[in-house]
């Protein structure tokens, strides 16, 4: 454009927003963040996996597969655990571990709902975390006063080593801070094809396995714990 001395007044002026402010600007960001949050799950399990491999190479000890718990709660809780058995025992990379708490209630009052936080550690780092619905482990309402079994399974990813891990149980009283009952229990997994698949995961990756489980293991924090557990 020119004005009327025959001077150029420029590029003429734009009222569109800037690209990264469009709908295909978002779309692209969010394209390029999805991307790179892969790379990095992708990064960790390999080095993962790597670690584990240096492992295996440098003859690492098996464990034993003696499965123990005990109580974390103050013993005023209304569940009283009697025993906590793992199926099976020990768990190897790759199948699920049932763990079948024996209890009994001894509130005096039926309990209808309530939840259990869980929690997976490996070498004192927590690796795995989640919140079940305890009617999704038992029969509820829970009765009054008698015997109750809870049976909580997860599946062990074939990539994480074999070793000694705790899991603990946490349960609570509805949506409430009341604790039901709570347990840690000392666990092994033995070692197992932990680059290969469990039989009908239809071929997945260990990166899919991580991804397609809610994010319940914590790659990052396992390859963490097993350098430290090197050291």
């Amino acid at each position: 454009a020119a004005s009327s001395n025959g001077k150029s007044l420029g590029a003429p002026f734009h009222t569109t927003a800037p690209h990264h402010n469009t709908a295909a600007g978002l779309e692209e960001r969010t394209r390029i963040s999805r991307r790179r949050m892969a790379t990095n799950t992708n990064k960790a399990t390999t080095v993962l996996v790597v670690v584990l491999l240096a492992l295996l190479a440098a003859g690492a000890p098996l464990p034993s597969s003696a499965t123990t718990w005990k109580s974390c709660g103050d013993g005023s809780e209304p569940i009283t655990v009697h025993d906590v058995k793992l199926t099976p025992d020990p768990v190897v990379g790759g199948n699920d571990a049932s763990f079948n708490v024996a209890a009994s209630v001894v509130s005096g009052a039926p309990i209808a709902a309530g939840s259990i936080t869980v929690d997976i550690k490996y070498a004192g780092a927590e690796i795995a975390h989640e919140h079940v619905d305890l009617c999704d482990t038992t029969t509820c309402p829970l009765p009054a006063e008698g015997p109750i079994a809870i049976t909580y399974t997860k599946n062990i990813p074939p990539f994480i080593p074999p070793g000694k891990y705790t899991i603990e149980f946490h349960a609570t009283i509805g949506e409430g801070p009341g604790v039901l009952f709570c347990i840690a229990v000392d666990f092994t997994v033995a070692i197992g094809p932990f680059l290969g698949t469990k039989q009908g995961d239809g071929g997945a990756t260990p990166n899919e396995l991580l991804l397609g489980d809610g994010h319940f293991w914590k790659a990052e924090a396992m390859q963490a714990a097993l350098v430290a557990e090197q050291k």
